[in-house]
């Protein structure tokens, strides 16, 4: 008996001290590290035409979908007509504000922000040089 009545003080004592740390203006905020990206008008289609080093260059089309999920169209232009389509789930990383596209060979990351999506490295950096432009998916 002697022992539940302790329990219970130690439980309402910590009631009373959690209770009185909240401060009026405090809000809870969900965690959306795992959520599709918030804040940002991302879903949409986006179109883009990449360097290739046996054809024309790569036209590919992204689309986005608020569901979490992919649509990737790939034409090798110059080479053949054929459409490569993938598709699946991307990852959200809300700390850098990067999408990947999961299912694809080797990293297929793109920085998110309104009306574009650019393409990262292997290291997932942004690509930089004078071929940087054609990395950047547009709405």
């Amino acid at each position: 008996m002697k022992n539940i009545l302790i329990l219970i003080l130690i439980l309402g004592l910590t009631f009373v001290v959690v209770g009185c740390g909240t401060d009026s203006d405090t809000q809870i905020v969900a965690d959306s590290s795992n959520s599709p990206v918030t804040g940002l008008d991302y879903a949409g289609t986006y179109y883009g035409t990449t360097p290739c080093a046996d054809c024309d260059g790569v036209e590919t089309e992204i689309q986005i979908l608020d569901s979490g999920e992919y649509i990737k169209t790939e034409v090798y232009k110059g080479k053949s007509e054929r459409k490569y389509v993938s598709s699946g789930d991307f990852d959200w990383d809300s700390s850098r504000l990067v999408v990947t596209l999961e299912g694809q060979i080797g990293p297929d990351e793109y920085l998110v922000s309104n009306d574009t999506l650019t393409e990262l490295d292997e290291n997932g950096k942004v690509i930089t040089g004078p071929l940087a432009e054609t990395y950047v998916f547009r709405k």
